[in-house]
Parts: structure tokens; sequence; C-alpha cells
């Protein structure tokens, strides 16, 4: 959502907010407080949901334009900050590496190390752009080849850097309390038996 707002494509910015905002909180709780939600509802009880869904698209685009008026870029980061927190309770940079960006950081050296330098070597990876390519595919084909429990290994991996990361909550992880997700440099230090690799 941030990246919509910051490139001004709005629509891709309300759209998943509503769904995440009725997931998180539906209207019809709202419109039928105290009561039991009827499992269908009739075609007036349709015809007013709709007019609260309406007025609750209205309520949230007036809080966001409020907010976005204080003083700028400013504010409107620090607004997209607060959304994002109450969305998904979870902080920037989160991203979760993939398996086979685990099995580089455990097996580049031993497993593609080598065949990126003959690539190089014979003129077939040249510029940075191709190199890094070169290095991506080559890392893939590696880890496609490697043992059922390195790949065992890897996905254990990033469940566990997974379920690490859903824990630090934004709050958590700003103050400093909580579990720290695994860096980088702990894959690299794993101890694996050579019928692995």
């Amino acid at each position: 959502m941030p990246e919509a707002q910051l490139q001004a494509t709005v629509t891709h910015f309300w759209i998943p907010l509503y769904a995440e905002w009725f997931i998180k909180w539906p209207e019809v709780n709202e419109l039928f407080k105290g009561q039991t939600v009827p499992v269908t509802l009739s075609e007036e009880q349709n015809i007013a949901l709709g007019k609260a869904v309406d007025a609750r698209h209205k309520k949230i685009h007036t809080w966001f334009n409020n907010q976005s008026q204080k003083s700028g870029k400013a504010a409107v980061n620090l607004m997209m900050k607060s959304i994002t927190k109450l969305m998904n309770n979870r902080a920037k940079g989160t991203r979760v590496h993939s398996e086979v960006e685990v099995f580089s950081k455990m097996m580049y050296r031993e497993s593609v190390q080598e065949g990126v330098k003959k690539e190089i070597e014979t003129g077939a990876l040249v510029t940075k752009e191709e190199k890094l390519l070169g290095i991506r595919e080559l890392t893939r084909k590696a880890y496609e080849a490697s043992s059922d429990e390195v790949r065992a290994l890897c996905k254990a991996k990033v469940q566990e850097e997974r379920d690490s990361k859903t824990q630090v909550r934004v709050l958590g992880g700003l103050r400093g309390e909580g579990s720290v997700p695994p860096t980088n440099e702990q894959y690299a230090t794993l101890d694996l038996p050579l019928s692995a690799i």
C-alpha cells in the first residue's frame, strides 16, 4: 500500500485497504450490533449494508486526507506507518528469504562459485547484470540438483525465519522487545554434513 500511495496510483491503494479493513472489521457486525447477524440478508438489509459500507469508505477516505494534510510528506509517511501497523502488525523489512536464497547463503562457495568463475572466464557473463542473473540462475540450478536433505534444511530455515519474523511485533521491534529475526550470517555458520552437499 505505501508504494501505491507514493506512486500516486490511488486505486491500487484504496482497494486493498478497504478489503483488509472489512476483513478485520466486517461492516455487517457494526450494522447489526447487539443483534444476531442473519445468515442471508434480505434485500432491505443488503441495501442498508451497502450504504453502511459506502459511509465507511468515506470515513476512511476522510480520515486519510485529514492525516495527510498535516505537514506534507513527513505526515503522510507517519500516517502510512500507522496504517501498516494497524493492518498487519509487521515491521517494515520483514521479507522472508526464499529457499534458493537460503541455499545460496549456506552453499554458495561449495556448489555455485566454481560454476560462476567458469562462466565468467568463458566470456558468457560480462556485464554486471549478466553476472547477477547468471549467479541467480546457477544458484537455482544447484539448489534443484542438491540432495533432498539440503532442500529440506533450506525449507525448514525459511519456515523458521517466517515464524520468527511474524513474532516480531511492530512496537516490540521498535522498543527492542521480542525475538530478533535470523540474520543472513546465521545461515553461513551452519554445520552441514558432507553427505548433504
